[in-house]
């Protein structure tokens, strides 16, 4: 079966990463399409002999866009067509492909929140976003979405039908990842964050929270990504002190050696975040990690047992639960992280690549 799926370009990020594994992985014939431009994971995906085609299209060419995308699926015959950002011009071209070409089955991803996938300031053109997303969702012979919480936000925000949604979660390839055996210091603890540096991230409230530590010689924090708010996150850390204690690391494409270095992995999302992969990667490593209660991650952590969940999402509880991990004994740390790297192998790459085959086989 020949698959394609659609994408703005191939930048550095979590739903590209995700197709390369899947393209990597998947037992069918896999085809990605690039809208706008190329990109650092599009080489990665040359590489390892993945057809990564660019169209190298402008913006405001929309209706050239769509044709050349179907005139694509016509002449390599795909069966299938998986849109995957949740750019506009992305459903219009899932729209027209399934006007115009005989047969093929199409697939919307829904990679986060629905209210999150709409979202745009201007309220006229949050309108025009929705209609066109909307419409896009309900036509498509399925919509995967990769968590039970943005399942639901689909019912509610754009209404589509429970049947037409298929929840597959996003998967991790555990290789990449070892477990860590190493005890965490009661004296010096290594903390993590790894994402994109924007504010829906909560980057924010880690600071705020970490500015509530009272011994701050017992911690330092690695931030890695980057992002629009970056600056304001450096400012924040000055704001607070905490200069010493927290490092911005940019981008880096070693995560997995990044995660082997430190001991605890914190995410305060103030928004419902859609999944949690990095939080998976930590998990895998044998982290202790210690989340804000926001969209998907109560779907991942079961609080006290694998991790931990802060339940009001404020500073202050995550002050207070820092304190209190950092304080624990190393056979109560040692069931936490055990528990976590249990519950990380329910995320393998091998398990979504398998669920999604499925689904498209069915189709």
């Amino acid at each position: 079966m020949k698959i394609i799926h659609i994408l703005l370009n191939c930048n550095v990020g979590g739903i590209e990463a995700l197709c390369k594994d899947y393209t990597l992985y998947s037992k069918h014939e896999n085809i990605v399409l690039l809208l706008w431009g190329d990109g650092e994971i599009a080489d990665e995906m040359r590489n390892n002999g993945v057809r990564v085609i660019n169209l190298a299209e402008s913006k405001n060419n929309i209706l050239q866009t769509m044709r050349k995308v179907a005139d694509l699926c016509m002449s390599e015959r795909a069966d299938v067509l998986i849109a995957h950002h949740a750019a506009p011009i992305i459903h219009l071209c899932l729209l027209y492909v399934k006007r115009k070409v005989k047969g093929i089955v199409t697939i919307a991803y829904a990679h986060g929140n629905a209210v999150d996938m709409a979202r745009i300031r201007d309220k006229k053109r949050l309108l025009i976003r929705k209609i066109i997303l909307q419409n896009s969702l309900k036509r498509a012979n399925a919509v995967v979405a990769i968590s039970k919480s943005v399942q639901k936000s689909l019912i509610e925000y754009f209404k589509i039908p429970e049947e037409k949604i298929k929840v597959i979660y996003n998967g991790v390839d555990l290789n990449k990842f070892k477990p860590k055996d190493n005890e965490i210091s009661n004296k010096k603890c290594q903390l993590i964050y790894v994402g994109r540096l924007v504010r829906e991230k909560g980057v924010q409230v880690t600071l705020q929270g970490l500015a509530k530590v009272e011994e701050k010689s017992r911690f330092h924090m690695s931030i890695i990504g980057d992002g629009a708010y970056r600056n304001e996150l450096e400012k924040i850390t000055k704001e607070y002190r905490l200069t010493a204690n927290v490092d911005f690391c940019g981008r880096r494409r070693d995560i997995p050696k990044q995660l082997s270095q430190a001991d605890i992995f914190i995410h305060m999302p103030v928004w419902e975040e859609g999944f949690g992969i990095t939080i998976i990667e930590a998990m895998a490593t044998g982290l202790i990690c210690i989340c804000g209660n926001s969209g998907a991650i109560p779907e991942i952590i079961r609080d006290g047992i694998n991790g931990f969940i802060i339940e009001g999402n404020t500073p202050q509880e995550l002050a207070d639960t820092l304190k209190s991990v950092m304080g624990m004994s190393y056979e109560d740390k040692k069931k936490i992280r055990t528990a976590a790297i249990s519950r990380a192998k329910d995320f393998s790459i091998e398990k979504f690549v398998s669920d999604l085959d499925e689904l498209i086989s069915n189709l």
